[in-house]
């Protein structure tokens, strides 16, 4: 479900390294950039940057912390084909595996001064929450139903079980990003 959500977005999703080495991206960001699969993995994030912009990323990439553990900032992305594209970015630090996750999205001219960061990432995690709850909701019922209709086998009782607990634990994630990202209850509960 994950893959889904993350190839099938509109916005730009990359996910780097503590050293910016691109680890993955998503399908608008080789439907944007026009860049091979082969030329993007692996590739330090510098290298799809304009070179005047290249000080400033890497100054507010580097400004990801624990403490601050989410930025926004602007900057130019080179396509394939040698054009520019801006972008207005969030960036998230996984504190866990030091990954950083970047959310772009492509400015027009009227978009660069009317794009607020923080509405477009509290819009990705309401989408998030949706499209994972829905199905988790199905996943969780029917098992519940099933489990009822084998009360008595504990070998499949235990099968079951184990879907429940990955059903709660991706519930846990999804509350915590809320957590994160809507503190001001701007998601239905």
């Amino acid at each position: 479900m994950y893959e889904l959500f993350f190839n099938y977005s509109n916005d730009i999703l990359l996910i780097t390294d503590n050293k910016g080495d691109v680890l993955d991206v998503n399908n608008s960001f080789f439907r944007v950039f026009g860049y091979p699969p082969k030329q993007v993995l692996s590739k330090n994030i510098k290298y799809f940057l304009h070179p005047d912009d290249v000080c400033s990323t890497s100054t507010a990439i580097s400004g990801l912390s624990p403490e601050a553990d989410v930025i926004h900032f602007e900057h130019r992305h080179i396509s394939f084909d040698g054009k520019y594209v801006r972008l207005s970015n969030t960036a998230y630090l996984d504190v866990g595996t030091g990954n950083i996750f970047i959310v772009s999205i492509q400015m027009t001219e009227e978009k660069i001064t009317a794009v607020d960061p923080k509405v477009e990432i509290t819009k990705l995690v309401k989408n998030i929450a949706h499209e994972i709850n829905n199905p988790l909701g199905i996943i969780s019922g029917y098992t519940e139903l099933i489990k009822a209709q084998y009360e008595k086998d504990t070998k499949i009782n235990e099968k079951l079980d184990v879907i429940l607990n990955a059903t709660e634990r991706i519930t846990d994630i999804i509350q915590s990003l809320k957590a994160i990202y809507c503190s001001d209850n701007i998601l239905e509960k």
